[in-house]
């Protein structure tokens, strides 16, 4: 049996995690926000916020975060991802998506595009320039760079 590659490993921890902490930076200084998202392609992340909380309206002014999503934080097992992305605010509805991201939730699939923008939220889609894996059982401490 072949051995798992880091890009696998990344991409289970991508299916497996819920949220991701969303770290921006603006004039007040550094701020962080856990948020759900979604993994449509590759290293691609995509969530909904509204454009009016302070981590949107610093993306909007600066569009560069960084992530941090753990699919395990037993300390024997951590898996967690660290990436740096340039992050679009993305334009309209996109019932694929919605969709994607109401079943990781656990909720009933949305019908009809912009079911899940009801109350102001925009989707915002980030495409990495680094990720970087840790996963304790196969590395220990030494992490991999996966993009």
């Amino acid at each position: 049996m072949e051995s798992p590659t880091p890009d696998s490993l990344a991409k289970d921890i991508l299916q497996d995690a819920l949220t991701m902490t969303l770290a921006v930076a603006d004039e007040e200084g550094p701020w962080a926000a856990p948020v759900v998202f979604i993994n449509p392609e590759n290293y691609d992340i995509c969530w909904i916020s509204l454009p009016t909380t302070r981590h949107s309206l610093a993306l909007a002014k600066s569009p560069r975060a960084a992530f941090s999503i753990v699919a395990s934080d037993n300390t024997t097992a951590e898996r967690a991802l660290q990436i740096s992305a340039r992050v679009e605010k993305m334009d309209g509805p996109n019932l694929a998506w919605e969709q994607m991201l109401e079943g990781k939730r656990g909720l009933p699939l949305p019908q009809n595009a912009g079911d899940v923008l009801d109350k102001g939220y925009d989707w915002y889609r980030a495409r990495p320039e680094a990720v970087y894996l840790t996963h304790l059982e196969r590395y220990g401490f030494d992490r991999k760079r996966v993009v």
